[in-house]
């Protein structure tokens, strides 16, 4: 019984601080951006690598994820499933040990089935434009800070600033893959990783998440999505 309880508290501060799954990226093989980039290319070549277009992935207005959650330092996993309707409205469902925990936004409030209190994120979701973040990139708000090298690979590196808080997005230079982003809030930083891509209904999903924060780590294997689903309002609450 001591263990399920710490196992569930475990899991309740980690998606207090980090939402396991906020926005989705997706990729396929596509043009090679120019030699001499800029941020608008390298968005372009990510909005091409994702969907054909950037018209095309404004379309995307809600999405379900399913799949897997392990907690390698608990050696324990977790069902789960997370709906999205844009602009910002969430509702993630994990289940584990005869247990669910339910965490949400339903446009205006945080809502979950147990306690956490994050100010800053219910702030961050008021805030949120729609399901991909991307979509909002700007030269009002971003800077293409060139080639890096990450974990041997070359990745385009563009940092976004909005209201203190620091986004940093790596895009592989050969695919346009969004392989790495890291937020910074004050000295707290958030990592996700983005692997494993399979298609689904015509888009490339990463099916492996890595989210790490505070010393804590999640992976998640996602084994479906829908895309365009029919949400209603009403699926956004406990």
């Amino acid at each position: 019984m001591k263990r399920k309880i710490f196992i569930l508290l475990l899991i309740v501060s980690f998606i207090a601080k980090a939402d396991i799954l906020t926005s989705k990226y997706f990729t396929v093989l596509s043009h090679v951006v120019e030699k001499e980039p800029t941020l608008e290319s390298v968005l372009n070549h990510y909005y091409v690598a994702v969907a054909g277009s950037k018209e095309k992935l404004q379309q995307i207005t809600s999405l379900i994820s399913e799949g897997q959650i392990t907690f390698p330092q608990l050696s324990e996993s977790a069902d789960i499933e997370i709906k999205y309707k844009a602009p910002n409205k969430y509702i993630s469902k994990i289940s584990i040990m005869g247990q669910t925990i339910i965490k949400g936004f339903d446009g205006q409030k945080l809502f979950s089935n147990v306690p956490v209190n994050n100010e800053d994120e219910l702030k961050e979701m008021k805030m949120k434009k729609g399901i991909f973040s991307e979509l909002y990139v700007t030269q009002d708000n971003a800077v293409l800070e060139g080639k890096k090298n990450l974990d041997g690979k070359e990745v385009y590196k563009v940092t976004v600033i909005e209201d203190n808080i620091k986004t940093i997005f790596y895009f592989d230079v050969k695919t346009g893959l969004k392989v790495k982003e890291e937020t910074l809030k004050g000295t707290e930083v958030l990592i996700k990783e983005y692997a494993d891509y399979k298609d689904f209904e015509g888009y490339k999903l990463s099916t492996k998440i890595k989210t790490q924060v505070t010393g804590q780590t999640a992976v998640q294997t996602i084994t479906k999505y829908e895309i365009n689903p029919k949400l209603d309002d009403s699926q956004f609450k406990l």
